[in-house]
């Protein structure tokens, strides 16, 4: 798991300067909570399962995509890689 600092100021369209502030792995019995604007990753190199639970409901929440390598941000999350409202 990694979660991101954003460090531009959000004035630029499809922009987003990303720099990684914590990463951590999870083993099992252990859960993480990512709450409304943190920027995550959950990509991780080994095989899992994991359960998400939320507590509301995904669809009416703002998400975006992000890729920290190329600085770019977009509005539909394609895998839920990074999200963010």
């Amino acid at each position: 798991m990694t979660v991101w600092d954003r460090l531009d100021d959000r004035r630029k369209i499809n922009y987003a300067e990303l720099v990684k502030s914590k990463k951590f792995s999870l083993t099992p019995r252990e859960a993480a909570l990512f709450d409304i604007g943190v920027i995550h990753s959950t990509a991780h190199p080994e095989l899992a399962r994991w359960v998400r639970v939320t507590g509301a409901n995904l669809d009416t929440i703002e998400r975006f995509t992000y890729n920290p390598e190329k600085i770019l941000q977009a509005h539909e999350p394609e895998k839920n890689l990074i999200v963010s409202k």
